[in-house]
């Protein structure tokens, strides 16, 4: 839906083209902008009364509070036991469930009941599969995350193709305006180009929405690549058909890239830092358009005119960036695909092999491992990965500043939430029991058939 509005927002200068047009210019950028001011206004007279105060909450807080809610635990409360009265002490418990009773069917109603969120969560899991880089730098730092390599080709990527992406907008009526030598062919292909790029942007949203889902994040920018050589390829060719055909791509593309680079970063780095993560993308990118106006300049002053040379340089760039992002993305999310295999690849062999209660005791090893990991991270960055270093707003040896640690510490608390999700996929409460007895028999076996599970 924002990829859509924001795309929907180019139809405002639609209108105002068309109402400039038929007022033969009495509307003018002055009176328009001026009018324009409102929108801000409204939009805080729409925050102060009509939104809520309160911010909505995600799927796993509501998932936190229904299991809260299913708690009967807290229908009994220490003050209980000033009370003699049998009778009267039945009546508040019985109180104190219905209203807990209330407040889960008020948050199932938003929810949804148990088998709604059992097939949305197993929905969430093949989706986040299928990316094949899921979870890749979830819980790291964010300086680290952004001195990565997953981090540099994206934003390299990024800036660049919104420098292409601007330059194409600004200047497509002057562009095929010498490569056809016609101002009225020039001008059709623009007028297209107005109403093509809000509905175009609103039209491909859902089927954009459905490649996301289903195709990895490395399919997802290969895609994307052959968009960008397609555009680059179509830009050069002095053709009538072949600037409609560039618009009809470049309107397609430009909502794709958009919510790929939202969905990468989701994926990539998680949601603990995607603010600050996509909000350094789009300060860089906007930094780099600025060389808008020098591209402007070459053009005319060098090339006099020809916007050849500089769609060929920027077509190249950016096949080379989304070349490099693609192999990228496709070799380490092989490698990290790998070693999750080598993480938890035993557990199908050895379900096969154990019968019932030991193969179930093995699923929950290996969800204990998974839950480990996390706290390995979270171990070095209070700790230290043993590197003598100088200070550095730490610890000696640690990665950064205390409060990325405890920023560290909130997300893996919620990810033991969902670990508790997990653990209620398992049959039975007597097969949780991880009683020392019961863990150290299940990992004396652990050698004796194929498992790479941590130790």
């Amino acid at each position: 839906m924002v990829t859509g509005a924001f795309d929907a927002s180019a139809a405002v200068f639609l209108i105002y083209r068309m109402v400039f047009e038929a007022t033969v210019g009495r509307l003018t950028l002055q009176k328009f902008f001026f009018g324009y001011t409102a929108v801000p206004a409204f939009i805080a007279i729409a925050e102060f009364a009509y939104m809520p105060r309160v911010s909505y909450h995600t799927i796993n807080e509501l998932e936190r509070k229904i299991g809260r809610a299913q708690d009967d635990s807290g229908d009994i409360h220490g003050s209980d036991q000033d009370i003699s009265n049998t009778e009267e002490l039945a009546r508040i418990h019985g109180a104190r469930a219905d209203q807990r009773m209330v407040k889960l069917s008020q948050l199932e109603n938003i929810a949804g009941d148990d088998e709604q969120r059992e097939q949305r969560r197993r929905t969430k899991e093949t989706r986040q599969a299928a990316s094949g880089v899921w979870g890749v730098l979830h819980g790291t730092p964010a300086r680290r995350q952004i001195l990565s390599p997953w981090f540099l080709l994206m934003l390299l990527l990024t800036a660049f193709q919104m420098l292409r992406m601007n330059v194409f907008i600004a200047t497509i009526r002057a562009q095929y305006r010498y490569m056809l030598r016609s101002e009225l062919l020039a001008a059709g292909i623009n007028r297209f180009f107005d109403v093509a790029l809000p509905v175009g942007g609103v039209v491909s949203t859902p089927v954009i929405g459905l490649l996301l889902n289903n195709l990895s994040v490395s399919m997802v920018f290969a895609c994307i690549t052959i968009f960008i050589v397609a555009i680059g390829v179509l830009n050069c060719m002095p053709l009538v058909w072949a600037g409609y055909a560039t618009v009809v791509v470049f309107v397609v593309f430009r909502p794709l890239y958009y919510s790929a680079i939202s969905d990468y970063i989701t994926k990539v780095f998680g949601f603990d830092t995607f603010g600050r993560i996509y909000g350094t993308v789009v300060c860089f990118s906007g930094i780099t358009n600025l060389a808008q106006p020098a591209l402007d300049a070459l053009t005319h002053e060098v090339f006099v005119g020809n916007p050849i040379p500089v769609n060929i340089a920027l077509a190249a760039g950016g096949v080379v960036l989304g070349t490099a992002l693609t192999i990228f993305v496709a070799v380490m999310g092989r490698k990290f695909a790998d070693e999750e295999e080598s993480w938890s690849g035993g557990s199908d062999e050895q379900e096969r092999l154990l019968p019932g209660n030991q193969a179930i005791g093995y699923r929950i090893l290996d969800h204990l491992a998974k839950l480990l990991g996390f706290y390995e991270v979270a171990a070095k960055i209070l700790e230290g990965d043993g590197q003598q270093r100088k200070r550095k707003r730490g610890w000696v040896g640690s990665y950064g500043n205390v409060w990325e640690a405890v920023q560290g510490f909130e997300f893996r608390l919620e990810v033991l939430e969902d670990y508790k999700q997990l653990a209620s996929e398992i049959p039975g409460p007597e097969h949780f029991n991880l009683g020392w007895e019961k863990f150290n028999k299940y990992y004396s076996r652990l050698d004796e058939y194929r498992s790479t599970m941590r130790p």
